[in-house]
């Protein structure tokens, strides 16, 4: 896989720019679609469904999606429409919303983590007053923490980690 992907990334890197930009949208919807997917034709392995299954592999949409993702906000964040306005922001925030609800049913906490981060740091690179930031970052762990108390079947393991990070006697042996 590794040569494959080593392949991939350089066949894109020879694809011009105004041609990849054109095909950033679609791209991200059609990755969309199929992470909208994983609950109703995708395959649980580990007690986790996250995975379509075609025949000769299976995909997991989230990792299709990540750097559509960032590409999107940078898209919306760089909007001349928008120029003034924090309707872009909102918009970005807004996209970022419908992919963790997406993810959240999965659960995987690990990629939301990773998207939020992202998504904080194309957010602050655009000129997002810091004030903003720890304010998404406090309704984050906010939410973090009553998903964690309210939904323990989903997210149980997550809290089972952190004990066993604080105390390692009490992880599996």
């Amino acid at each position: 896989y590794t040569f494959l992907a080593l392949i991939i990334m350089i066949v894109i890197s020879f694809i011009e720019t105004k041609l990849l930009k054109k095909f950033v949208i679609p791209f991200f919807l059609i990755s969309l679609v199929s992470l909208a997917l994983v609950p109703l034709l995708g395959v649980e392995v580990k007690g986790s469904k996250r995975w379509l299954d075609f025949y000769f592999f299976r995909l997991q949409p989230i990792e299709l999606l990540k750097p559509f993702f960032i590409l999107v906000t940078v898209q919306i964040l760089t909007l001349e429409k928008l120029e003034n306005s924090k309707l872009k922001n909102l918009f970005s925030f807004l996209l970022l919303s419908l992919i963790i609800i997406l993810l959240i049913d999965q659960p995987d906490l690990g990629q939301t983590i990773l998207l939020i981060v992202s998504w904080i740091a194309t957010v602050f690179i655009s000129g997002v007053s810091l004030i903003y930031i720890f304010g998404f970052f406090s309704i984050f762990l906010i939410s973090l923490s009553s998903l964690l108390f309210m939904m323990p079947e989903k997210f149980g393991y997550v809290i089972n980690r952190l004990a066993t990070f604080i105390d390692p006697s009490k992880g599996d042996k």
